[in-house]
């Protein structure tokens, strides 16, 4: 089966759900109609099945190798790479003065969705390239600017991010690479070793151009004490910048994303340049870690829907056995498993989930687009908490929801989901890391519950009761009106749950906020994908009135895609709300 996007799904969430043509409103897309936007996905729809979908067997077969320092990418990913710098693919959504199209962030991340699921290792070089570029291009000097954020978005130079230590892990506070400023210079002399970088290099670019944290001689201990520093592979003016790449990590998947350990200022000779104040280092990461989260939930949603079009493909195609009613008839005709009740349950469950998170990260794209061109304070600043609020949420609940997805698309397969020849199982590697890296979905969950939820007094968990409010009182007469009661109900109890957290917070009991923070994140998702699946359905039921035979069969499915979710797995809130009232500490009191 080759590379499918379902373009229909894309486009009713596009136009439909997030109405994307009120942006051409603004002055900056007033150019735009949705006919622009349409072409534009047409075009990466056939880009992504085209080009950078074939790349999957060389990624796989061949992968990224290294030879004496040097890490090499198979020619396939060289040839498909200059098609998409010179398409423009990478640098949609920056600005125009360094070569960018200023593309909707909606629309970006639609087209990332369908490169990523054409080939997860391949989308990484660009990717970490273009949101490095963008925290150069808010914190840098112009000279910075000038300098890097073109390169990086027309392909001529990659870019990373450099976090990880071998010592330190998650625990950014704890990393050691030092930076000491040269008197009399403008840079900084780095020296220290990251591990677990993405991109980290590759023969494709002429140069590497690496965000590293590090601390300063008198920094305070701890993130406060942490600097971001702009340093290249290769100096500028030519010649080594005293980087290298100690190994090349071997990864359960993404075969053909270079995953590498790097070594600066092995010769005291690494030469970095601040970016921002000292110990403003982790802020200014944020700028391209929020994106890189969002990029990472995508790609979650991305190779879940590929998954589940297989299996769909596949339960279509595949006969065997009887219909339930028959089995004892031995004569009976043998049906395609389609047919089967429990395999109809696993690919509603798989279509629930691919579709919401994919229209859960487009919506929040869309919040980060309707902010920037928003007027009213008020709602520019609840469309920002909004994108807060929702952001570790389409990271971890994305990322774990869509491996389930790829899990049941392999039983879906049976014993042929296991062998390579069907895909899926690739798949299942593949996704696997979306869960650990840019902060563990556990970190995400602390995340939402210690800053996002907490700070400010609550004040943006507030603002998504609102947004979550108006849309129950604005349905609560629609034709889904029972399913925004039970939206509503388990709305409510989030709100409770999120209220008794703070008094354990209240009590200096952090400890138990802190062992429940992922059931919480796990409860918080149910209730936002039951609000993305209903909007869909009512959509989908003032849509029917109007529709062709084919568009009649699409908007149904938007219907049973809601019913089946808030009957079958909203439920869960309750049971999780249920865990964690009963206060229980096992895993805090037990000794390993």
């Amino acid at each position: 089966m080759d590379y499918r996007v379902d373009l229909q799904d894309i486009r009713f969430v596009l136009r439909k759900q997030l109405r994307i043509e009120e942006l051409a409103q603004a002055e900056k897309w007033t150019d735009f109609t949705w006919e622009d936007f349409d072409m534009i996905l047409s075009e990466g729809e056939r880009f992504a099945r085209e080009v950078i979908y074939p790349l999957n067997v060389d990624a796989e077969n061949i992968g990224a190798t290294i030879d004496n320092g040097k890490v090499h990418l198979p020619p396939s990913f060289h040839k498909a790479f200059h098609a998409f710098a010179q398409s423009g693919w990478g640098a949609m959504n920056a600005k125009p003065d360094v070569g960018g199209q200023e593309l909707p962030v909606t629309l970006a991340a639609a087209i990332s969705d369908m490169f990523i699921g054409a080939c997860p290792s391949f989308s990484f070089i660009q990717g970490l390239s273009s949101a490095a570029s963008r925290v150069i291009y808010e914190v840098g000097t112009p000279e910075m600017v000038k300098t890097y954020c073109e390169n990086m978005l027309t392909g001529k130079w990659g870019g990373t991010m450099c976090l990880t230590e071998s010592q330190a892990g998650s625990a950014v506070g704890d990393l050691t690479t030092s930076a000491t400023q040269v008197p009399g210079q403008d840079y900084y002399k780095i020296r220290g070793q990251k591990c677990f970088i993405s991109a980290a290099d590759q023969d494709i670019t002429d140069n590497v151009i690496h965000l590293v944290l590090a601390r300063t001689p008198d920094s305070v201990p701890g993130i406060k004490g942490v600097s971001l520093f702009v340093v290249p592979r290769d100096r500028l003016d030519g010649g080594s910048n005293d980087v290298t790449i100690t190994s090349l990590e071997e990864k359960m998947g993404i075969h053909g994303s270079p995953t590498c350990s790097i070594s600066f200022g092995d010769n005291n000779e690494c030469h970095g340049w601040i970016l921002g104040e000292e110990g403003s280092g982790i802020n200014h990461m944020f700028l391209m870690m929020n994106e890189a989260r969002i990029a990472v939930g995508l790609q979650g949603s991305s190779i879940a829907n590929w998954a589940y079009q297989l299996a769909l493909n596949y339960a279509k195609e595949r006969v065997q056995g009887t219909d339930i009613a028959s089995i004892r008839d031995a004569s009976a005709e043998r049906v395609a498993i389609i047919q089967h009740p429990d395999v109809r349950r696993m690919l509603l469950t798989m279509k629930c989930y691919s579709e919401g998170i994919r229209a859960l990260l487009l919506m929040t794209a869309n919040l980060v687009d309707r902010a920037s061109i928003e007027v009213d304070e008020a709602k520019k600043v609840e469309n920002r908490h909004l994108v807060e609020i929702l952001t570790p949420i389409c990271k971890a609940y994305g990322t774990y929801r869509g491996f389930e997805v790829v899990d049941m698309a392999i039983m879906t397969h049976g014993g042929y989901g296991y062998i390579k020849e069907y895909k899926v199982e690739g798949l299942l590697r593949d996704i696997k890391i979306a869960a650990i890296y840019e902060g563990t979905n556990g970190i995400q969950a602390l995340d939402l519950i210690g800053r996002k939820v907490a700070r400010k007094g609550g004040i943006m968990f507030m603002s998504f009761i609102q947004w979550m409010n108006r849309f129950i009182s604005e349905h609560k007469e629609s034709p889904c009106a029972h399913l925004v009661q039970k939206i509503d109900n388990a709305k409510d109890t989030l709100t409770a749950l999120t209220m008794e957290f703070g008094q354990y917070n209240s009590k200096g009991d952090v400890h138990y906020p802190a062992l429940c923070a992922s059931p919480y994140l796990d409860l918080f998702g149910h209730v936002v994908m039951a609000r993305v699946l209903t909007e869909q359905a009512i959509l989908a039921e003032q849509l029917l009135e109007t529709a062709t035979d084919s568009e009649a069969k699409y908007y149904k499915g938007k219907r049973h895609s809601a019913e089946f979710f808030v009957h079958q797995v909203l439920p869960q809130v309750d049971a999780i709300a249920a865990s964690i009232r009963s206060g229980d500490r096992s895993a805090l009191d037990v000794a390993f």
